[in-house]
């Protein structure tokens, strides 16, 4: 009998594969006696997708985005000013609408609409896989999709994090929603798919409807899919490719566009027309929210005024100094009306102090998008990819902007439902930066004039060069080499000890350091193996399902799928002499 038996268990050759670095092998049956060791000769970790200076797609992703629109208002908007600036007021309450605030374009959905039904939450929970070996559920953005209050279909990304699988207690996480549906046709998971849930344990369940019978206004919600090929990316060339992506308009402009409803909107998506997205009904603009309003304040649009709305430049970003991703534009710029340059644009307008309103505001922008969902899945299995957190580690829960309802006060007999968006620069959008210099009228006709508090004609416009972004979480070093080692997890029916602050991990088989990566791998040894004895009656080996972990106990964020471990069967001598 020989002493040394080699076993190779190579992710390429996987009986079954759960994600990459996570996979079965089956082999044939091999006993292993009193006395026998168990040893990690060889490994090669794949971590080509994790290497210094490049960030590795291995396939083609469908990147795809959603978001609502917003525009800052100009000026003040009263009844009276329906003939000069082609607007109508339709206030909810009592106070004038403020410009220099920022509207969300929203549809208005029939007053006592029965087949109207409101979800504020769902949640999800562990729901245990074929793989056995995972110890989380979540980590994976979904796609719910229904159909709105005009029955028209619409996809929601929401984002579930990853939980540790508790032995005792709740595995189910909520997560808010405030998604307002037509229960006429089916509300479901759309991405990903069962399967792709499945593998990572988790389950999602729909929290408890409530029926809608006021005036409804609910968001327009734009998206945009398009592909990034597989490729070895720097962090420069992953933003230039992805602002290829969003910046492309393939759609001519023609010179009847204003007059022309049917017109086909940008390519993009991001910056459209307002007669488009409205299909040529009135839009009602809802006042965004913030800290010293409630946002209350509406107004409706003639469909005769068409303007365009959303972000003009929408541009990924990385910073060298920082090595973070960022976004720096989903905004359109106000641009200098001489030197078409980016600008900051003070204004003069009418006190109003009866409701608290200042005489002059500033505009660092004319409106822009806010993103609802974020999410990758791969082009040929449609599979769930972490793209925006995993590898870009943006944080999702604060970037993805969400909304509830709230009841307006009553217009005529009817209550109206309104969604209540909070646009906070830095954290869901993007804006020119207003600095102190700013301040000064560059332009003045004399000394004095420069010195002038900006209340009075004329405008002041300051260039702009600078934004107010919108920062990843995380650096990409950080990312990519946020760890001195990973974890073999072998779960073949032999257990090892391995103890750690609140548990012993069974089946840990190799400490692997990388130090010693090499090109695309990180090699490890003999020395780095927790060898095991076998003690008492023979066991059979032929399943093996083999994890490449970090030391938190997850699979390292974009790891590739050609890893290999070689694990050496070493007969006891006294076997050898029978």
């Amino acid at each position: 009998m020989d002493n040394n038996i080699f076993i190779e268990l190579r992710e390429q050759e996987a009986t079954q594969s759960y994600e990459r670095g996570s996979w079965t092998n089956d082999i044939q049956k091999t006993v292993v006696e009193e006395g026998d060791q168990l040893v990690i000769a060889k490994s090669f970790i794949d971590t080509n997708t994790i290497s210094q200076t490049k960030i590795t797609i291995p396939s083609d992703y469908d990147i795809g985005y959603e978001f609502i629109y917003y525009v800052i208002k100009d000026s003040y908007i009263t009844t009276t000013a329906v003939a000069t600036d082609g607007f109508s007021a339709t206030p909810q309450d009592a106070k004038t609408i403020q410009a220099g605030l920022s509207y969300v374009p929203c549809l208005a959905g029939a007053a006592a609409d029965t087949n109207l039904r409101f979800m504020a939450t769902f949640s999800y929970t562990f729901a245990k896989s074929g793989s056995t070996t995972l110890e989380h559920y979540g980590g994976v953005t979904i796609g719910i999709s229904y159909s709105d209050a005009d029955r028209q279909p619409t996809t929601q990304t929401f984002n579930l994090p990853r939980e540790r699988i508790k032995e005792f207690g709740s595995n189910r996480v909520t997560i808010t929603c405030n998604i307002m549906y037509d229960f006429r046709d089916p509300i479901t998971v759309t991405s990903p798919s069962p399967h792709s849930l499945r593998k990572l344990n988790t389950e999602v369940d729909f929290g408890a409807e409530e029926e809608i019978t006021e005036q409804t206004y609910t968001p327009v919600i734009g998206s945009y899919t398009a592909t990034l090929k597989a490729g070895a990316y720097s962090p420069q060339e992953l933003v230039r490719e992805l602002n290829l992506m969003t910046q492309v308009n393939s759609q001519p402009l023609p010179a009847h566009l204003t007059a022309d409803p049917e017109w086909n909107r940008s390519s993009s998506e991001f910056l459209t027309s307002s007669i488009k997205i409205s299909n040529n009904t009135p839009l009602v603009w809802w006042e965004a929210s913030t800290e010293n309003r409630e946002g209350l304040s509406t107004y409706t649009q003639p469909i005769s005024y068409n303007t365009y709305i959303g972000a003009s430049q929408v541009e990924w970003a990385y910073d060298e100094n920082t090595n973070k991703f960022y976004i720096n534009y989903l905004h359109t710029p106000f641009y200098d009306f001489d030197s078409g340059a980016e600008a900051l644009y003070y204004d003069k307008v009418a006190a109003d102090h009866a409701n608290d309103y200042p005489n002059s505001w500033a505009i660092t922008k004319t409106g822009g998008i806010l993103f609802t969902g974020l999410f990758a899945v791969e082009s040929d299995t449609q599979e769930h990819v972490d793209f925006f957190e995993g590898i870009m580690k943006f944080d999702l829960n604060t970037l993805l902007t969400r909304w509830d309802f709230r009841n307006a006060p009553p217009t005529g007999t009817v209550t109206a439902r309104y969604p209540r968006v909070q646009i906070k620069e830095g954290i869901n959008a993007t804006s020119a930066f207003l600095s102190t210099d700013s301040l000064l009228l560059k332009k003045a006709a004399a000394v004095f004039d420069q010195k002038l508090v900006p209340t009075a004609a004329p405008t002041t416009n300051t260039l702009s060069t600078t934004t107010i972004g919108i920062y990843a979480s995380e650096t990409v070093t950080n990312n990519l080499f946020q760890f001195p080692y990973f974890m073999l997890e072998i779960n073949a029916g032999y257990l090892n000890n391995l103890y750690s602050k609140d548990k012993n991990s069974r089946n840990i088989k190799s400490i692997v350091g990388r130090f010693y990566t090499n090109g695309s791998f990180t090699t490890g040894s003999e020395s780095d193996s927790i060898n095991y004895v076998h003690q008492g009656d023979a066991i059979y080996l032929s399943d093996f399902s083999i994890r490449v972990l970090n030391p938190d106990r997850q699979i390292p964020p974009n790891i590739g799928d050609n890893s290999t471990v070689f694990l050496n069967l070493i007969k006891a001598p006294k076997q050898i002499q029978q």
